[in-house]
């Protein structure tokens, strides 16, 4: 997990968070957060993005599309699949054969909580932004949330 350093005066705070999805509740506390602060530094040497999936062949193209389009890449993409009996994994090997990304997919049975606990365990990044399959991504999501 990555780091938020509040600075206040001659303050400064330290504490650990995890980036979340493109939540509006999310982003409304981030944002909070951010103008009650003097200054707010984020640094990460690496950003891992988290998506736990199961039978998303509908809409897994779209959301991998909408990361290799970002315009801040992460680091890695940590997909964590529940037993997919569609062809959501078949789909997820092909994009990773001509992607720019580094797709690291993995199988846990269990729900999305089980598959995202396990998903940031195996992350490498000091920041983690986690996502839904479901999702489009705005092309500066990263780069905005980082």
């Amino acid at each position: 997990m990555g780091t938020i350093r509040v600075l206040s005066g001659s303050e400064s705070n330290s504490f650990r968070f995890l980036l979340a999805s493109s939540s509006s509740a999310f982003l409304t506390s981030a944002s909070a957060l951010l103008t009650s602060s003097s200054s707010v530094v984020l640094s990460f040497k690496k950003l891992s993005l988290v998506i736990t999936i199961k039978n998303e062949a509908k809409s897994i193209p779209t959301l991998l599309q909408s990361i290799e389009a970002q315009s801040k890449l992460p680091d890695e993409v940590v997909i964590v699949d529940a037993g997919s009996t569609d062809q959501t994994v078949q789909l997820i090997k092909r994009f990773q054969k001509r992607s720019k990304l580094k797709i690291r997919l993995f199988y846990k049975q269990g729900n999305r909580a089980v598959g995202r606990n396990f998903a940031v365990n195996k992350a490498v990044g000091q920041g983690i932004a986690v996502t839904d399959a479901g999702c489009v991504l705005d092309k500066h999501w990263l780069k905005r949330i980082t």
